[in-house]
């Protein structure tokens, strides 16, 4: 991320309905977006074995500074150093991992990908599941579906419960049913659980739900308040410019052509952090292609 997109946009959005290109929203475990000292909060509780790791690290320190005699005035320094340390050494590819999700967020493949190659490696699990996650997203926004699904698959065989993991299996699921394999994503999709207040979740979840209509030429089985329920969300969230396409194409095959063409229309005014035409190319052409109203 260059220094001149961080000045001219916030890290985080205000809320979760009014993301702008390059920001994100901090989630906590549920899959709600949070902000202020939520967001703290949940971070905080994400590191929660971090933290303990820590203190028995400072404690053993202490106990070692205590075994040589070092005098009680500089034994708080030398801890806090290590400790500080080991803290920013671990926290190294975290942070350049973010600065990957923010380009992508701002739709930014080939920075992302130029940034992603530069993260240090590293063995943590955590690390590893977050990697995956976004070589996935580098790999649909480049149309290499295959590659995406095996990066999607290796995240998740890292994943515990909770948030991330859900999103995973969403992505995973997407990408499964733009590729075909419509049965294995439905799978996928069904394992997922969503809590009435987890906006966050919600929206992926809607998301994928999309595409396996869309994938599965389902259109015409869809509830007409489902159907609904979907062009409100999509159209109260600032960053669903690409499942408003998908929901176009979905009235526009129940006989509800004013519907879809509003859809696309506002479509324009909003933004995805990929292309369309990266992920159905049939679907780009049709929008295209789609009378102007």
């Amino acid at each position: 991320m260059t220094d001149k997109t961080r000045d001219l946009v916030r890290p985080h959005a205000a809320s979760f309905r009014a993301l702008q290109p390059g920001q994100m929203m901090p989630m906590d475990e549920r899959g709600r977006s949070v902000s202020g000292w939520r967001a703290v909060s949940a971070s905080a509780w994400s590191l929660k074995w971090d933290f303990v790791g820590l203190g028995l690290i400072g404690a053993g320190l202490y106990a070692a500074l205590e075994a040589i005699a070092l005098p009680a005035f500089l034994q708080f320094p030398v801890v806090f150093g290590i400790l500080y340390g080991f803290i920013r050494l671990r926290g190294r590819p975290v942070g350049a991992l973010v600065d990957v999700q923010r380009a992508l967020a701002a739709g930014k493949i080939e920075e992302a990908g130029r940034l992603l190659a530069l993260v240090p490696r590293s063995r943590r699990r955590r690390v590893l599941r977050y990697r995956a996650r976004l070589e996935g997203y580098i790999a649909e926004a480049k149309g290499d579906s295959t590659a995406a699904i095996a990066c999607y698959a290796r995240g998740l065989a890292l994943a515990g419960p909770g948030f991330e993991r859900a999103t995973i299996q969403a992505s995973l699921a997407g990408a499964l049913a733009r590729s075909g394999q419509l049965e294995r994503a439905r799978q996928l999709r069904a394992a997922i659980r969503v809590a009435k207040d987890a906006d966050g979740l919600r929206m992926t979840v809607l998301t994928t739900d999309l595409w396996l209509a869309y994938c599965g030429n389902r259109a015409l089985e869809l509830d007409e308040d489902t159907v609904h329920a979907w062009v409100r969300m999509s159209l109260e969230h600032n960053h669903t410019r690409n499942e408003l396409v998908v929901l176009a194409w979905i009235l526009e095959a129940r006989g509800d052509p004013g519907l879809a063409a509003h859809c696309l229309t506002e479509s324009a005014n909003r933004f995805s952090w990929v292309d369309i035409r990266a992920l159905a190319p049939a679907l780009a052409d049709w929008a295209a292609s789609y009378p102007a109203t």
